[in-house]
């Protein structure tokens, strides 16, 4: 017959009831000592991902500092474009060197499938930032900074360009630009809508929308004050139809446009920089004409086009809606970040991605996954697309 073991008269027992009494007291030692030492590795094991890196603002990861110059964003030439093309912008050189940022773990308010969360925990919210502001396009600027294109949430055609000059590896807001208007060869004065794409060039900051480049001052989003009282247009051109802006990349010879569609493949123009800036030239079209610079090369785009940029092989797409994405590449298409919008490389592993889905415009219409507003993704650890 079994006895419990009742521990001493004088208190209460620290076993539990079921253990025999005459269990041998060293093998019940070993097992307790098993025990803990399984619990400490299955933590240690849960915390192995969480190398070094703390969390930023609602329980996101925050990269560790030193991501590298940008300067090169705009050179062509060495693969790393500087817009997101689509809404992106051009990588950098600098960061080749660094270490691979590694996942602190996901919070659940990520709302992400277990596939996705390997990749996308490394990201920061951007703050300060207006409250309605809808990120999407990105370009990598020096010193560890990069530039965002957005909008503020409205009615359709109510939807002012918003532009950040943000520190890349805490999320800081440096400088913001909330209204870019001008001259519009033969529109009168208006402001820019949407902002879909950015990029940096020696030229200058490029933003596009739907149908109007805008080239900008840098200096404008530079200095202590938040927001400056300068001027920051340099010039404004038209987009034509057929030829849209809803995706931009830049180099330093070369500009591409690329519209959205929804089902059918796109078209991707190319055009110089030197016969856009050219004297006279006051809109981008299809073909050239009387003040109308034509594109000097065309190819064809996936569908849902959101950002796009140059990369190692070619041409890169981020194509998303907001609960899914996907990353085409010249070898073809993996899982993304729900919805990305600008893309930028900063190195031939890592690029850099802005997402919308956890904008409040979004978010206020319910399971969206809340992505943070810039990450970066080493695409060594992505994973086939499943579709979107």
């Amino acid at each position: 017959m079994r006895q419990r073991l009742t521990g001493r008269a004088s208190g209460p027992s620290l076993l539990p009831s079921f253990v025999p009494a005459d269990f041998p007291a060293a093998v019940l030692a070993l097992l307790v000592a098993l025990s803990v030492s399984l619990s400490v590795s299955l933590l240690l094991a849960m915390l192995s991902g969480c190398s070094g890196r703390g969390v930023h603002e609602s329980g996101v990861a925050q990269p560790s500092r030193g991501a590298g110059s940008a300067s090169g964003a705009g050179s062509g030439s060495s693969g790393s474009g500087t817009s997101g093309e689509g809404s992106s912008a051009s990588g950098s050189s600098g960061e080749g060197s660094q270490p691979p940022h590694q996942a602190a773990g996901c919070p659940g308010e990520f709302n992400l499938p277990r596939s996705v969360r390997k990749f996308a925990c490394d990201g920061v919210w951007v703050r300060p930032r207006p409250a309605a502001l809808v990120p999407q396009g990105l370009a990598l600027g020096p010193n560890g900074t990069a530039y965002l294109s957005g909008y503020l949430g409205g009615p359709p055609g109510q939807r002012p360009c918003q532009v950040l000059r943000v520190d890349r590896d805490t999320g800081k807001t440096l400088n913001l630009l909330s209204r870019i208007e001008g001259e519009v060869p033969g529109r009168g004065v208006l402001y820019c809508h949407h902002g879909g794409g950015i990029g940096l060039n020696d030229e200058g900051l490029w933003v596009a929308e739907t149908f109007r480049l805008w080239l900008l001052d840098p200096d404008a989003l530079e200095g202590d004050a938040l927001e400056g009282d300068a001027d920051p247009v340099r010039r404004v051109w038209r987009i034509e139809r057929p030829v849209r802006g809803s995706a931009m990349t830049i180099t330093d010879d070369r500009i591409g446009l690329a519209g959205f569609t929804t089902t059918r493949p796109g078209k991707l123009r190319w055009y110089d920089v030197s016969q856009v800036m050219a004297d006279g030239v006051v809109a981008l079209g299809a073909r050239p004409g009387d003040g109308i610079a034509g594109p000097s090369a065309k190819q064809r785009t996936p569908s849902l086009i959101q950002g796009l940029t140059l990369g190692p092989g070619g041409v890169w797409f981020s194509r998303s809606q907001t609960r899914c994405g996907i990353l085409s590449g010249p070898k073809g298409d993996r899982e993304f970040l729900p919805g990305a919008e600008g893309i930028a490389f900063s190195d031939p592993h890592h690029v850099w991605v802005v997402s919308e889905s956890g904008a409040r415009r979004f978010q206020r219409m319910g399971d969206r996954p809340v992505i943070p507003t810039l990450t970066r993704i080493d695409i060594r650890r992505l994973g086939e697309s499943p579709g979107c």
